[in-house]
């Protein structure tokens, strides 16, 4: 418990020493004291530090809450990402394995060209497990057609406390990882079901109870299991990732299609020779028809082997070379009428320009987790979209792209210190973001110089910071000079945008609309409370600084600061002809001037004045309930120079103030000048 945060920090001190020693402590305040109100303020001061203690030990548990909270959202950030990069090895490593495996020479005839044959003990344990299976008909005819690669025992483990959970079997199938338990009745039913194509599995080194382990990576969702021997973990590790390489694939398991190399060779030069001999007859005319229409269409190589060579783009990642591919093919066939053959080949285009805009889609994806996408890697594959035609859909990802970009940002901002300090690195964050998002997109679309589609996105994010800046700012414990400062501070940083031609002055003024209303209200109700409760209880005698000059300085500073003028003819020597409840209000309602000033915006202009016209008049009541009463007859000349003071010098310190922030005569503030006439009455 820090000592400057407590009334009695001598006595917290005393209290919090190793040596203290309770009965000691009391024995020696009783025999100091020798009166009943010692014991009693003693006990009070006790109880204030306990009070305090408990005060502080809540801060000091929410604080750790926080913490606990940040520190758990930052590992799930990084979780999020280790499994993003678990997948994406994956990827790597299955690609590099096909093109290793790949044969780019002819293979030697006479080859027999076969499969692996099935292994009857599989297929026998495949059969008794869909036989115990407890499941759905469709879910059991899916699994009959799946091939069982490896079955066995495994023990699941809480992968953050390594504490063991229960015993289960797993199942890896052909392109599904199956995790069951056992039933009374001797039935299997399915616990989770993994898809091979999303999965990723991480070996588990020995320690904290748990051997021969290995997670699963799902999503989000982490697993962990046990083997019963290093031998099997291993097994696992490497059939799931064989099975994950050969996901997808096709394979041919009847003996009866496998054919000799050399055969199917000599039946293909075969069938070419009879098909050179052979006369044409009727079933080929529309292609013979076809063929003479479009001969360059159809004879072009290139144009034939244009999916392939997509595919293999788009596999290998080079998005240039696929995107040229289609803006070839799409120049070439732009020429020729519409034909069966020509309808094919669009479809063929069509179809991988849709993997393409899918690839660009998930590269600009950072909706999941905290992933950085570069500015540059952002105009590369906004740029390739719209070569394919699809600028709509670039602009689209483009600005959601940026949107979560500014959400990570703000998810990274700590709360340390004062509000406004938060507020400052909220606010140059947000801006920062717009301002480049600006140019960016001035650099990807140069002829759009409306950029209608930037300014909805930004007026959409200002809802988002305003939300945020909401939240933060305005709450019960902030008091309106912070407030006015954080508004400050934003409205400062959006200046800024005026670099790109943008301003949103208005808008932030009007987002926050309500909220600065609330608090211009609350405020001033506020003063209207204490100024009540100060002229009652003050003696209206002259405010006499002599035994403390110190605190007569400080106050010619701070009406020095608040731009009060004339305020030294009320001085004379360590005496101020002005009671302590005036230059306590004085003090008040020009402070609140300056923070509504900083606040002022045109759509508060008719509330805040009105406000403050509100407070002259109670005071004015005040002033006059005071003249009114018999008791304060004697000093009801002090009582005049005071309002004189109000409604003189204060009163034109503001209508200067306010006249020079929004360059207009403020009227209805000139009639409350009239108050102080009908103050004088009460004199005679």
């Amino acid at each position: 418990m820090a000592f400057d945060e407590v009334s009695s920090p001598v006595l917290a001190k005393k209290f919090s020493a190793i040596d203290f020693n309770a009965e000691e402590y009391v024995k020696s305040i009783l025999s100091k004291c020798d009166i009943y109100r010692t014991l009693y303020d003693q006990r009070n001061n006790i109880q204030t530090l306990g009070e305090e203690t408990a005060v502080s030990l809540k801060k000091n548990v929410y604080k750790n809450y926080r913490q606990f909270i940040d520190t758990a959202k930052e590992i799930s950030y990084l979780e999020a990402e280790m499994y993003q990069l678990s997948h994406l090895l994956t990827e790597q490593k299955a690609l590099l394995a096909d093109q290793i495996e790949t044969v780019i020479f002819d293979q030697p005839k006479a080859v027999l060209v076969q499969k692996e044959e099935k292994n009857e003990e599989q297929n026998s344990k495949k059969k008794d497990f869909i036989a115990s299976l407890k499941a759905t008909k469709d879910v059991i005819n899916q699994l009959t057609l799946k091939e069982l690669i490896l079955n066995g025992e495994l023990i699941e483990y809480d992968p953050e406390t390594y504490s063991s959970i229960h015993k289960i079997n797993a199942w890896l199938m052909t392109d599904t990882l199956l995790i069951t338990t056992l039933l009374n009745n001797g039935k299997s039913t399915i616990l989770t079901t993994f898809d091979l194509s999303d999965l990723a599995v991480v070996n588990v080194r020995d320690g904290q109870g748990a051997k021969n382990a290995f997670k699963v990576l799902y999503a989000l969702e982490t697993r962990m299991f046990s083997a019963p021997t290093k031998d099997m973990k291993l097994a696992w590790l490497d059939k799931i990732d064989r099975a994950k390489k050969n996901y997808g694939k096709t394979v041919l398991l009847d003996p009866s299609k496998m054919i000799d190399k050399t055969d199917k060779d000599k039946k293909s030069e075969g069938e070419t020779e009879e098909k050179k001999i052979k006369p044409t007859i009727s079933t080929n005319f529309p292609k013979i028809i076809e063929s003479k229409s479009f001969p360059n269409l159809l004879n072009a190589d290139w144009l034939n082997e244009l999916p392939e060579d997509l595919d293999m783009s788009i596999a290998q990642r080079d998005f240039e070379g696929a995107v040229l591919l289609v803006e070839k093919a799409r120049n070439y066939i732009s020429g020729f009428p519409e034909s069966p053959g020509l309808l094919e080949i669009k479809k063929n285009i069509d179809s991988r320009v849709q993997t393409l805009i899918g690839a660009f889609e998930k590269s600009l994806d950072n909706s999941n987790s905290s992933r950085h996408v570069s500015l540059r890697s952002i105009r590369v594959y906004v740029l390739y979209l719209i070569r394919l035609g699809q600028a709509k859909l670039a602009c689209k990802l483009f600005f959601r792209n940026r949107g979560f970009e500014i959400k990570n940002s703000f998810k990274q901002l700590k709360m340390e210190g004062a509000v406004a300090m938060y507020i400052a690195k909220l606010a140059e964050a947000f801006v920062n973001a717009l301002i480049e998002t600006g140019k960016e997109y001035k650099k990807v679309y140069p002829q759009n110089k409306n950029a209608s589609a930037y300014l909805v996105w930004v007026h959409n994010e200002l809802q988002c910071f305003t939300d945020k800046f909401s939240r933060q700012v305005f709450t019960r414990s902030t008091n309106i000079s912070t407030i006015a400062a954080c508004v400050h501070i934003a409205l400062t940083e959006c200046q800024r945008l005026e670099s790109i031609g943008v301003d949103l002055t208005f808008d932030i003024q009007h987002m926050l609309l309500k909220d600065v209303m609330a608090v211009v209200f609350d405020t001033r109700d506020q003063l209207l409370e204490r100024g009540k409760m100060r002229a009652m209880e003050d003696t209206w005698d002259e405010s006499d600084y002599s035994k403390n000059p110190d605190s007569l300085n400080d106050l010619k500073n701070e009406f020095e600061l608040l731009r009060l003028e004339g305020i030294d003819a009320y001085f004379r020597g360590n005496v101020v002809c002005l009671s302590s409840s005036t230059l306590i209000f004085a003090k008040d309602i020009l402070a609140f001037l300056f923070d509504g000033m900083q606040l002022y915006s045109s759509e508060l202009h008719f509330t805040f004045i009105r406000c403050l016209v509100d407070i002259f008049k109670a005071q004015s009541i005040q002033f006059e309930s005071l003249l009114k009463e018999q008791i304060m007859k004697p000093k009801r000349n002090m009582i005049f120079v005071n309002a004189e003071f109000v409604f003189g010098k204060v009163l034109s310190c503001i209508v200067t103030q306010l006249e020079g922030l929004v360059r207009n005569d403020i009227a209805i503030l000139f009639d409350i000048s009239e108050e102080l006439t009908k103050l004088r009455k009460f004199l005679s």
